[in-house]
């Protein structure tokens, strides 16, 4: 459920980095707790937090199209959905990185991603 939720983010915001393709491998791999990737995962989720907050501020200060900080903004969240999905307590890994799936991209979708899973099996 974390992989295909956290697929559908990351193409849908269009999330594009080399440390996301790797957690994917991982977690492809059914490898979790990867040290080193997930710190560089949450610097990651938090350089694209702050591009996001000042992209907010920028908006609120001279106002005009929002796509730009919401963009980020979802673009963060998929990111920080995929740091979520490599911890290796199953229960926080499926529920974290679902909760920032619905962030990034909604919950119908995010929901309807889980589901076919779920059905699959």
């Amino acid at each position: 459920m974390s992989l295909a939720s956290c697929k559908l983010a990351i193409k849908q915001t269009g999330l594009d980095d080399p440390l996301i393709d790797a957690a994917i491998r991982n977690l492809e791999a059914h490898e979790y707790d990867n040290a080193p990737l997930m710190a560089s995962l949450k610097h990651l989720v938090e350089m694209l937090d702050g591009k996001y907050f000042v992209s907010q501020e920028i908006h609120f200060k001279t106002g005009g199209d929002d796509g730009v900080y919401r963009a980020l903004f979802a673009k963060a969240r998929a990111a920080n959905a995929v740091l979520f999905a490599l911890n290796p307590d199953p229960f926080v890994a499926a529920t974290h990185s679902i909760y920032e799936s619905c962030a990034a991209v909604g919950t119908a979708q995010t929901e309807t991603a889980v589901c076919e899973v779920l059905q699959a099996r």
